[in-house]
């Protein structure tokens, strides 16, 4: 066998490779002792943070103890104060009830449906009764001469008609009973804000009535005004006493003018051009369109046989029953509308007779259509101007108002024409000057209403609440700032369980300045002579990066605000419309607060940072803040030294120590605490201040 090869042997390594072994040895040594260290320095890091953790686990778990702790201490406090404060407000509702006797005996109970129906009812029966006349049969009966048992009958006929002056007081008697109407649809409407408005705190309340009964109420008084103008139409001849033998005007009433009525009827068989149509009475025009032919469009036929026109303003909203959250615009204490009417054959004489056809046509109202839909309508402008007069309960705020037609397919105001005030009119009309006249072009008759921005005064500039004594606090809102002549600073007294307007000074304010309300019917009468306060979440779609506070925030942080209120001055504070958190809110507290035996009846607050407390709160807890109404930059952070409290009872006992704040607690004035909430919760002044 051949011998076997021999093995090679290795080469011996360059000293280039030797080299790079050598380093790539020394950097897996070093690699390795790289990880080690850092290893452990993550493993300590761990500890570290593990410890962090847990330490902030311990603090949230006993800052979660202490406060479920102030919460028991909180309830446990006021739990006896409920009670006083359920028999207090009885007490109150009952002597308020027991004052307003003789003013509620003319009108229905609004706590109870069935009075409300049965006058309705009695209402429409009466309607019904007088639309069909019958008159009365006297019957005589006696004894026949020959002394048999026999009797003579004898039938009298009354009138077959009414005099005129019974027609006339009929159609007053149904306008009067429209105020009527008004005055109960208020009254139902204050009834139902107080059950509402503070939810399922309002104790001792009755209920509320269904809003249902509050469409019939005005469904009924609208429809009184087509039974009137039936009327009028049928015995125009009789119930027509103007000076012109046309028109007859109606205001109710004369100290409160809330309904004008007024119908034009064509009884003169004469053949004429209408340069305009005009209610002088009741301050209603009919007017052509600016720059066009002064002649009213021939479309509305007024030179026709059997047409009357109708003109109906109402200080009020007819339609209010039908409430919307969602527009953008509402109306204000100021509608009308104006129809065009057809009649069946007029009275006519023959000899000593006269003939009127009672036919089942003449006791329906026949409104037309306008503009007509014909063909030759629509070779014509159907656009005509209506002047009105703006209500002296509406402030106007603006040079133009919006106005709005009512849609009723949707159940809303709907924006249409703008008016102009004190506008000009030819040079032939006869117009003084009004101030509060508005006039708006339309190419429709409709139902019309004077329109406002629902959220026209959000956001809020600035709030404040301030005691002046034991019974009295003053809260002061500012609406959204504009810097033109709409900015108005409004001051608000509490007294007990109601409220009233200090300021502005505007004339048309002056019945909320003279009388206390309660909040509710206060804001929704405001809201009416166009200052809206009253803004649900729904609208803030209108405005820009809002985000309307958590019920449960609000819920809690106003029943504090309105507790401590009576002590405490209270202020906004501009860093809560920066970075809006649905459940946070940001507001100051003074340091200094009204000792029961003082009074303050400024209405200046402090200004100085020094004199206030920053407080963060939140829906779980709350505690005093580093920001500052100097600083620009919102520092959440909570004061060195400072913990997180349950409410403000908590935080304030921290501060000012357990025997103050347990005084304040039992000295609290339960309808001024309640008054207080229920603005605060109507106002809003945390999600739109």
């Amino acid at each position: 066998m051949p011998p076997k090869a021999k093995a090679e042997e290795p080469k011996p390594k360059s000293k280039k490779a030797l080299a790079l072994k050598a380093a790539i040895d020394q950097s897996t040594k070093e690699a390795q002792l790289t990880f080690k260290q850092h290893e452990q320095l993550r493993t300590k890091a761990d500890h570290v943070e593990k410890g962090h953790c847990e330490q902030i686990l311990l603090e949230e778990t006993v800052a979660r103890s202490r406060l479920k702790e102030e919460k028991k201490r909180y309830c446990a406090a006021v739990a006896e104060l409920q009670t006083e404060e359920r028999f207090t407000y009885a007490t109150y509702l009952k002597h308020e009830q027991w004052e307003h006797i003789s003013e509620a005996s003319r009108l229905p109970n609004v706590h109870s449906e069935a009075d409300i129906n049965d006058f309705l009812s009695s209402w429409k029966s009466r309607q019904v009764e007088n639309d069909l006349f019958r008159p009365d049969t006297v019957v005589i009966a006696s004894r026949m001469q020959d002394n048999t048992e026999g009797r003579k009958l004898l039938f009298i006929r009354g009138e077959q008609g009414l005099p005129p002056q019974k027609r006339q007081a009929s159609v007053r008697e149904e306008l009067l009973q429209c105020y009527d109407a008004y005055e109960l649809a208020e009254a139902i409407k204050d009834a139902r804000d107080s059950c509402s408005s503070l939810g399922t705190s309002a104790a001792s309340q009755k209920g509320g009535t269904s809003i249902a009964v509050l469409e019939e109420v005005y469904r009924q008084l609208r429809s009184t005004f087509d039974v009137v103008s039936t009327n009028v139409l049928r015995f125009y001849d009789q119930i027509i006493d103007g000076a012109d033998g046309e028109t007859i005007m109606h205001t109710v009433t004369n100290t409160n003018p809330v309904i004008k009525f007024g119908l034009w009827v064509k009884t003169k068989d004469v053949t004429r051009s209408f340069t305009y149509l005009a209610f002088p009475d009741i301050e209603v025009r009919l007017d052509p369109r600016a720059n066009s032919v002064p002649k009213l469009p021939k479309m509305l036929g007024l030179s026709k046989e059997n047409i009357a026109v109708r003109a109906v303003q109402l200080a009020f909203d007819p339609y209010s029953c039908y409430v919307s959250h969602r527009s953008q615009y509402y109306a204000l204490d100021c509608t009308i509308k104006i129809d065009l009417l057809v009649f069946e054959e007029r009275p006519r004489f023959s000899g000593d007779w006269l003939l009127r056809e009672e036919t089942p046509e003449a006791h329906r109202l026949h409104v037309e259509e306008y503009p007509p839909r014909s063909s030759e309508a629509r070779l014509e402008d159907p656009a005509l101007r209506i002047s009105f007069e703006v209500p002296r309960s509406i402030v106007i705020r603006q040079p133009s108002l919006f106005i709005g037609r009512w849609c009723e397919d949707t159940h809303e105001w709907e924006p249409c024409s703008g008016a102009t005030l004190n506008a000009s009119f030819g040079a032939t009309a006869r117009v003084s000057d009004n101030p509060r006249r508005a006039t708006f072009t339309t190419s429709e008759l409709a139902q019309f209403a004077v329109l406002h921005e629902t959220v026209y005064d959000v956001i809020y500039e600035s709030w404040s609440i301030k005691p002046f004594d034991g019974s009295r606090i003053l809260f002061t809102l500012e609406g959204c700032h504009r810097g033109d002549a709409t900015d108005r600073e409004f001051r608000f007294l509490f007294e007990d369980a109601k409220c009233r307007l200090l300021s502005p000074e505007d004339e048309e304010l002056e019945a909320l300045r003279t009388t206390s309300w309660t909040p509710a019917a206060l804001l929704r009468k405001l809201k009416q002579t166009g200052f809206n306060f009253l803004v649900h979440d729904e609208e803030a779609r209108f405005l820009e990066n809002v985000i309307p506070k958590s019920c449960q925030l609000e819920e809690k942080a106003y029943a504090d605000l309105a507790q401590f209120s009576q002590y405490f001055t209270i202020a906004n504070s501009k860093h809560n419309k920066y970075g809006e958190d649905a459940d946070m809110a940001l507001f100051r507290v003074s340091k200094r607060w009204l000792r029961p035996e003082e009074e303050d009846d400024t209405f200046d607050i402090p200004t100085s940072p020094d004199m206030w407390h920053s407080v963060r709160y939140r829906a779980d807890d709350c505690a005093l803040a580093c920001f500052t109404e100097e600083s620009e930059v919102t520092n959440l952070n909570i004061l060195e030294g400072a913990d997180t409290h349950y409410n403000l009872y908590g935080l304030l006992m921290a501060v000012e120590g357990e025997d103050a704040l347990r005084g304040q607690l039992l000295n609290t004035n339960c309808l001024l605490r309640r008054c207080v909430l229920e603005f605060l919760q109507l106002v809003r002044p945390l999600t739109w201040g």
